[in-house]
C-alpha cells in the first residue's frame, strides 16, 4: 500500500494505492488527507474488494499505518514498513497513471468526481 500526492482539478489530494503479492491493483482512493482516518477508510475499502485478509501489510513509515492495520486489518496482519520492502509499488509513482487498468482508472475518475462534489 502506498500513497502519492496528486493534483486534480487545481487542488491537491491523496491517491492511495494497494496491490497484491503479483503486482496487481487491488484498490485506489482518493482522499484529502493523510491521516489515521484516510488510512483505515482505505484498508476497509481495499478488504471489502479482495475478500479476506491479507497475511501481510506493506507500507512506508507513516505514523498511522501500523495502527490502521491492527484496528481495520486485525492484529494478526504482519505489517513491514519501510521503501525498500514497498518498492513494487513505489517504483510505480512516475508511471502510476500508466499502471492502472482502464477499469481501475474508470473508478478514480468516479471517486475524483464524487471527492469534488462533496468538498
Amino acid at each position: 500500500m502506498d500513497e502519492t500526492d496528486v493534483k486534480v482539478a487545481g487542488r491537491w489530494c491523496y491517491l492511495y494505492r494497494a496491490i497484491d503479492s503479483d503486482g496487481n491493483l487491488v484498490e485506489t482512493m482518493l482522499s484529502k488527507t493523510r491521516d489515521m482516518d484516510a488510512a483505515k477508510r482505505f484498508f476497509a475499502c481495499a478488504l471489502k474488494t479482495v475478500g479476506q485478509t491479507p497475511e501481510k501489510a506493506l507500507t512506508d513509515g507513516h505514523d498511522s499505518y501500523p495502527r490502521a492495520v491492527r484496528e481495520t486489518l486485525g492484529p494478526n496482519v504482519s505489517h513491514g514498513a519501510s521503501r525498500s520492502m514497498n518498492n513494487r509499488i513505489e517504483q510505480d509513482h512516475p508511471r502510476h497513471q500508466a499502471a492502472l487498468l482502464p477499469d481501475a482508472w474508470v473508478r478514480v475518475l468516479r471517486r475524483c468526481r464524487t471527492f469534488l462534489h462533496s468538498a
